[in-house]
Protein backbone atom coordinates (compact mmCIF):
# COMPACT_ATOMS: atom_id res chain seq x y z
CA UNK A 1 0.00 0.00 0.00
CA UNK A 2 1.29 3.46 -0.88
CA UNK A 3 0.26 6.42 1.23
CA UNK A 4 0.68 9.85 -0.35
CA UNK A 5 0.95 12.77 2.07
CA UNK A 6 0.32 16.26 0.70
CA UNK A 7 0.60 19.62 2.40
CA UNK A 8 0.24 23.19 1.14
CA UNK A 9 3.43 24.76 -0.13
CA UNK A 10 4.59 28.27 0.78
CA UNK A 11 5.84 28.63 -2.79
CA UNK A 12 2.33 28.79 -4.28
CA UNK A 13 2.49 32.59 -4.31
CA UNK A 14 5.36 32.64 -6.82
CA UNK A 15 3.90 30.16 -9.29
CA UNK A 16 5.30 26.91 -7.88
CA UNK A 17 3.03 23.90 -7.25
CA UNK A 18 0.50 24.58 -4.51
CA UNK A 19 0.93 21.17 -2.87
CA UNK A 20 4.06 19.38 -1.76
CA UNK A 21 3.64 15.60 -1.69
CA UNK A 22 5.74 12.71 -0.47
CA UNK A 23 5.03 9.03 -0.92
CA UNK A 24 5.41 6.53 1.90
CA UNK A 25 5.32 2.81 1.20
CA UNK A 26 3.70 0.77 3.98
CA UNK A 27 4.81 -2.86 4.21
CA UNK A 28 3.44 -5.02 7.04
CA UNK A 29 2.45 -1.98 9.07
CA UNK A 30 5.94 -0.41 8.92
CA UNK A 31 6.39 2.86 7.06
CA UNK A 32 9.16 2.60 4.48
CA UNK A 33 10.09 5.86 2.73
CA UNK A 34 10.33 5.86 -1.05
CA UNK A 35 12.13 9.16 -1.62
CA UNK A 36 15.92 9.25 -1.37
CA UNK A 37 15.82 12.23 0.98
CA UNK A 38 13.32 10.44 3.25
CA UNK A 39 15.53 7.35 3.37
CA UNK A 40 18.52 9.51 4.29
CA UNK A 41 16.47 11.25 7.01
CA UNK A 42 15.56 7.82 8.44
CA UNK A 43 19.24 6.80 8.55
CA UNK A 44 20.20 10.11 10.20
CA UNK A 45 17.48 9.71 12.83
CA UNK A 46 18.72 6.21 13.68
CA UNK A 47 22.29 7.46 14.17
CA UNK A 48 21.10 10.39 16.32
CA UNK A 49 18.88 8.12 18.43
CA UNK A 50 21.85 5.85 19.22
CA UNK A 51 24.07 8.84 20.03
CA UNK A 52 21.43 10.45 22.23
CA UNK A 53 20.79 7.16 24.04
CA UNK A 54 24.50 6.91 24.90
CA UNK A 55 24.63 10.47 26.21
CA UNK A 56 21.46 9.98 28.28
CA UNK A 57 22.73 6.71 29.70
CA UNK A 58 26.06 8.15 30.87
CA UNK A 59 24.21 11.15 32.31
CA UNK A 60 21.80 8.97 34.29
CA UNK A 61 24.70 6.86 35.57
CA UNK A 62 26.58 9.94 36.81
CA UNK A 63 23.46 11.26 38.57
CA UNK A 64 22.74 7.88 40.19
CA UNK A 65 26.30 7.65 41.47
CA UNK A 66 25.99 11.08 43.06
CA UNK A 67 22.59 10.40 44.62
CA UNK A 68 23.67 7.00 45.94
CA UNK A 69 26.88 8.38 47.42
CA UNK A 70 27.29 8.17 51.21
CA UNK A 71 30.91 9.33 51.38
CA UNK A 72 31.20 13.11 51.91
CA UNK A 73 34.79 13.18 50.60
CA UNK A 74 33.91 11.95 47.11
CA UNK A 75 30.77 14.11 46.71
CA UNK A 76 32.51 17.14 45.10
CA UNK A 77 34.15 14.96 42.45
CA UNK A 78 30.90 13.16 41.66
CA UNK A 79 29.05 16.48 41.54
CA UNK A 80 31.62 17.85 39.12
CA UNK A 81 31.29 14.75 36.94
CA UNK A 82 27.47 15.03 36.91
CA UNK A 83 27.68 18.73 36.01
CA UNK A 84 30.07 17.91 33.18
CA UNK A 85 27.72 15.23 31.81
CA UNK A 86 24.79 17.65 31.98
CA UNK A 87 26.76 20.32 30.11
CA UNK A 88 27.70 17.82 27.41
CA UNK A 89 24.07 16.74 27.03
CA UNK A 90 23.09 20.39 26.54
CA UNK A 91 25.90 20.98 24.07
CA UNK A 92 24.84 17.97 21.99
CA UNK A 93 21.20 19.02 21.99
CA UNK A 94 19.92 16.09 24.04
CA UNK A 95 18.59 18.30 26.83
CA UNK A 96 17.44 21.90 27.14
CA UNK A 97 19.84 24.19 28.98
CA UNK A 98 17.27 25.28 31.55
CA UNK A 99 16.37 21.68 32.35
CA UNK A 100 20.06 20.96 32.91
CA UNK A 101 20.40 24.07 35.10
CA UNK A 102 17.46 22.96 37.23
CA UNK A 103 18.93 19.47 37.68
CA UNK A 104 22.36 20.93 38.51
CA UNK A 105 20.83 23.16 41.15
CA UNK A 106 18.96 20.28 42.77
CA UNK A 107 22.04 18.05 42.73
CA UNK A 108 24.18 20.78 44.31
CA UNK A 109 21.58 21.34 47.00
CA UNK A 110 21.41 17.61 47.72
CA UNK A 111 25.20 17.17 47.75
CA UNK A 112 25.78 19.96 50.28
Amino acid sequence: MVLVLCEPSRLAAIGRPAMRCSAILIIKGVKVPTLVSSKKRLRQEAVRQRRNATVKSTLRTAIKRLRGNTDADSAPGLLSQAHSRLDKAVKRGVMHRRTAARIKSRLAKQAS
